[in-house]
């Protein structure tokens, strides 16, 4: 639980600490493993962590998937 509140307990920033980097800091932090380096300073704001996501610019209403809740980050189409 220490792990999970030192990095969750500051501003939320978008590509710094927002909720995918800071699950990703939390997870590097007990297993030595960080899920998020590919992405790692690829977005600062929302528009483009959905970009990154593949979704476009306005989120998850361009994607049925999102629509969904099926989110599935990866190297986006978008840019």
């Amino acid at each position: 639980m220490d792990a999970v509140l030192t990095h969750m307990r500051g501003p939320f920033v978008w590509g710094a600490s927002d909720c995918c980097t800071s699950a990703s800091d939390v997870f590097q932090a007990l297993h030595g493993v960080d899920p998020m380096a590919p992405l790692r300073g690829q977005y600062t704001t929302e528009a483009g962590a959905w970009r990154w996501c593949g979704f476009g610019a306005a989120g998850a209403h361009d994607n049925p998937a999102g629509r969904a809740g099926g989110l599935s980050c990866g190297r986006g189409r978008g840019g």
